[in-house]
């Protein structure tokens, strides 16, 4: 991966597809672990992170994330999202973020040498591009192996680098969680709401 100490860096993560790639792998991402990472491969300037959130939901999963990122060094970029029932009478939640992250790609462009995306929408491939055009490198982070593949194929073809998720995993990610009956049993005397609480 080219990554120069001495150019000024930006991360673009679309939080969904992120999340989509990493649930794929059983990866779960730890950002205080990607932000370091980050900062040891170059000056990073900005670390944006975007989702969109279901308004009137009293308790939403992804909302304590929001707050954490908030605290600790991450520029949030939330929209409400869009609730339907689709045609098999489910529930649906739909919250394209592709137009607030070309809108801050392209206004950071002038002030960073590179650029890294983490998404697989093929949607941003001409913001990429758009990009590239300014003078900054953008590199792509998602994954190929899975099937199908969670990248667009024309997404990693214009990416001027293009970063495996699972090749990331180690550097980035969460220990994987043993499920809290499998420690129970293993640690003698612990209950699985002990497990739980840990």
């Amino acid at each position: 991966m080219a990554f120069y100490k001495d150019e000024q860096l930006a991360l673009f993560i679309d939080g969904a597809n992120l999340y989509s790639a990493g649930k794929t792998l059983g990866v779960e991402v730890d950002y205080r672990k990607l932000l370091e990472e980050f900062r040891r491969r170059g000056r990073l300037m900005r670390a944006c992170y975007y989702t969109a959130l279901v308004e009137n939901d009293d308790y939403s999963p992804i909302r304590p994330l929001v707050d954490w990122l908030q605290y600790n060094g991450f520029r949030v970029v939330t929209k409400p999202a869009k609730e339907f029932t689709d045609s098999g009478g489910r529930r649906r939640v739909k919250g394209d973020m592709d137009v607030e992250i070309a809108v801050d790609m392209l206004n950071l462009a002038p002030h960073i040498d590179h650029a890294v995306l983490f998404s697989g929408d093929g949607d941003l491939t001409r913001l990429v591009l758009a990009v590239q055009e300014k003078g900054v490198r953008v590199s792509v982070v998602s994954t190929v192996r899975t099937s199908p593949p969670m990248i667009a194929d024309e997404l990693r073809r214009a990416a001027d680098t293009f970063i495996e998720l699972a090749d990331l995993a180690e550097l980035v990610g969460r220990p994987p969680r043993q499920p809290a009956h499998a420690t129970a049993s293993a640690a003698a005397g612990d209950t699985e709401e002990d497990e739980e609480d840990r």
